[in-house]
């Protein structure tokens, strides 16, 4: 607790929270299992896909206009209306905004049918991006809502984030190669394993953030839907108008809408003292709770409609072509021995 321009009149008084330990168990946890996560795409990533994105990068382009461009302009006119009064929530809100696409993308991705090479490809190229984008929207726009000190760019949580996403991948691609028996076990539980952890997410983080639902409001709630389902329509729409295969559109339509929400909080937390960093922070929280509802609704439709028409699709399509040559080489193997025999 601190005291701060105490008089014989009048005393403010700042309260600054204690760091819980719910906090750094919800941290290692949703570490751990989006490393096992993405371990278990690595074994369903198709490199051949994976080139081909690289080679023809339309998606990649419409990402990054999609992205770095449109949502971050959205962002800061979004801040200035809806907190017009309030320097911090207008920072806790653009510094959401400019933040690279989540891991959680892929996850998305996979369970909504994408393409996952695609996703994995996005992601990537979107955090590489960051580390031009972001310093290049704190001057160009930063500035204009918060000018007193310096805004640090996180180039070390950035970085993390990068290597945090390749070693699982490259895990899981040397399961794939060497391993192939174990790699097709683990592919085939990554949808349900998916499942699970997004509502592992959902309820921990509900849970672990109950303290600032005291200081929600309409306004909070709004901002946390805004950016992320604004860019949920941008990507679809940038994807749709660039003729995309319907599994690159999934893609790319849930790379724009999901940030990178742990970048915002760490940048609000060395911009802003305390206790207006811990305060702000509920803006980058809201728009992690806000960002799984319409993909949730996506996934429930698409889980009714399936079961409506008699079909189930269990895998999408980079998933069964993987698993397709993998089998191949088995039944040939099979048919060998029976002619042999």
């Amino acid at each position: 607790m601190l005291v701060l321009n105490s008089s014989d009149d009048h005393m403010n008084i700042k309260v600054i929270r204690k760091p819980q330990l719910i906090d750094k168990i919800f941290v290692v946890s949703v570490a751990v299992l989006m490393s096992i996560i993405f371990i278990n795409l690595g074994c369903a990533i198709d490199v051949e896909q994976l080139k081909q994105s690289v080679r023809k990068p339309i998606a990649p382009a419409v990402s990054f206009f999609a992205q770095f461009l449109i949502l971050p302009i959205l962002s800061f006119f979004y801040a200035k209306l809806i907190f017009p009064n309030s320097v911090s929530m207008q920072l806790g809100l653009f510094f959401t905004g400019i933040s690279p696409g989540g891991g959680a993308s892929s996850v998305w991705s996979l369970l909504l049918d994408g393409n996952i090479n695609l996703s994995i490809v996005l992601t990537t190229i979107g955090t590489l991006e960051s580390f031009i984008m972001i310093p290049f929207w704190i001057v160009f726009l930063g500035k204009r809502i918060f000018s007193v000190g310096e805004m640090p760019v996180p180039y070390s949580r950035i970085g993390s984030s990068i290597i945090a996403l390749i070693i699982p991948l490259c895990i899981g691609y040397c399961i794939q190669r060497f391993m192939p028996r174990v790699s097709r076990v683990m592919t085939r539980i990554l949808k349900p394993l998916s499942s699970c952890l997004i509502i592992f997410i959902i309820i921990f983080a509900t849970v672990t953030n109950l303290y600032l639902f005291k200081i929600f409001s309409w306004k909070i709630i709004l901002a946390g839907a805004v950016i992320p389902w604004t860019g949920y329509l941008i990507g679809l729409i940038s994807s749709t108008l660039a003729c995309l295969p319907r599994p690159d559109i999934i893609s790319m339509t849930v790379e724009s809408g999901i940030q990178n929400t742990g970048i915002a909080i760490f940048m609000l937390k060395f911009s802003l003292g305390q206790p207006a960093a811990d305060i702000t922070t509920v803006i980058p929280v809201a728009v992690a709770l806000m960002t799984p509802i319409p993909l949730l609704m996506a996934f429930i439709f698409k889980k009714c409609f399936g079961k409506k028409d008699g079909v189930v699709n269990t895998q999408d399509p980079a998933t069964e072509s993987m698993l397709d040559r993998r089998e191949a080489p088995s039944a040939i193997n099979s048919e060998n021995e029976n002619k042999q025999a």
